[in-house]
């Protein structure tokens, strides 16, 4: 059984200070105030991959996301650099071999955990897939490196002590209040990791939140309102169980599911704790899932999801 808990990462919060700096995404109080740290230059051209590096929930994901912000916001410690630096050695050097022998351990810790392989055959495949986008690849991983520096000597230490009296005050609410078995019996899946990590940054107000960086690693900015983000938190756990069990749908894979797909969770959040009352969720999609049950018990998330489909994606 899986456990919910509020985390921070140094490279988790500079990823998203910086796409907030550059107003990638997010246009916000934080940015305004480190954007003067950084190069104006670099701002500009970060901004002008906006497209590529965004998210907005159930409309448009980057091209880039997963490989220049989800996937580097994941991994800790030095990895992070690693894999910058793999990355752009990748789409400047003309040798791809060299590239896979130098750097296939980071591939493999950065990669393995998505499924994806990485071997000669399937590394090139990756090179080609990647290659029109190579000159943003090569210019934002270049960014990254060249200004972690100021993120570590200028702002790091100051927002290390307010994310860790953050994740304390929400820790202490989920170790009071331990909800995740009751939502796995709920859904009919038990979590594949044992931790739900919310990881806690800041520069994220007025855009993406409660997103996932890796299958059990989902991005929540720090809190107004400690109990509308536990709220928010509660609600993406369940989505997180709902992954495993719309495997095979549409669920995780077409815009036009997300409603219904959010909808769901939802209905499995009101269930065991009272729902996000923080948000103005679809109330036809949830009356819809509770009739469904009341006249079948027995009926599962997958098959529900699956009659709201038919049901609403056509209106």
């Amino acid at each position: 059984m899986s456990k919910i808990a509020a985390f921070y990462c140094k490279n988790t919060s500079y990823i998203y200070h910086m796409l907030s700096v550059a107003k990638c995404g997010y246009d916000n109080a934080y940015g305004d105030r480190y954007g003067a740290y950084h190069d104006a230059g670099d701002l500009k051209t970060l901004k002008g991959w906006e497209d590529l590096l965004s998210v907005s929930g159930g409309e448009h994901c980057g091209a880039l996301y997963g490989l220049c912000v989800g996937i580097p916001a994941s991994l800790e410690g030095d990895a992070f650099k690693e894999y910058l630096l793999a990355l752009h050695d990748l789409f400047t050097t003309e040798d791809q071999a060299s590239n896979l022998a130098r750097y296939r351990s980071i591939y493999e810790t950065a990669f393995a955990p998505r499924g994806i392989t990485i071997h000669e055959a399937s590394h090139l495949v990756f090179y080609q897939s990647h290659r029109e986008l190579g000159t943003a690849i090569v210019g934002i991983t270049n960014i990254l490196l060249k200004n972690m520096a100021v993120y570590e000597d200028r702002v790091w230490s100051t927002c290390e002590v307010e994310l860790q009296e953050v994740a304390d005050r929400l820790n202490a609410q989920f170790l009071a209040h331990d909800y995740a078995p009751q939502w796995e019996r709920a859904v009919g899946c038990e979590a594949p990791q044992e931790s739900f990590c919310a990881m806690l940054c800041h520069g994220v107000e007025g855009g993406a939140q409660a997103i996932d960086i890796d299958h059990n690693k989902h991005v929540f900015g720090l809190p107004k309102d400690d109990e509308a983000t536990v709220d928010l938190i509660y609600h993406e756990f369940v989505i997180y169980l709902l992954k495993g069990i719309l495997q095979g749908t549409e669920g995780f894979r077409d815009f036009a599911c997300y409603e219904i797909m959010e909808s769901l969770a939802e209905y499995y959040n009101r269930a065991v704790v009272g729902g996000h009352s923080h948000h103005n969720w679809n109330a036809k999609h949830i009356e819809y899932y509770k009739a469904l049950q009341e006249e079948n018990p027995a009926m599962g998330a997958k098959a529900m999801f699956v009659k709201a489909k038919e049901a609403f994606t056509h209106d």
